[in-house]
């Protein structure tokens, strides 16, 4: 039964982990869609 609890905790700090990844991914993707959006308007300025 601890194996099973320990297994468990395990998979969650897994998942908790693949979350932050995931949303550090998009708070990327959305930081260099802004840049370049920001760039591309004081190109055409």
């Amino acid at each position: 039964m601890r194996n099973f609890s320990q297994a468990f905790c395990m998979k969650s700090d897994l998942d908790q982990i693949a979350r932050i990844l995931l949303l550090g991914m998009c708070v990327q993707k959305l930081t260099d869609t802004k840049i370049r959006l920001i760039l591309i308007k004081k190109e055409n300025v």
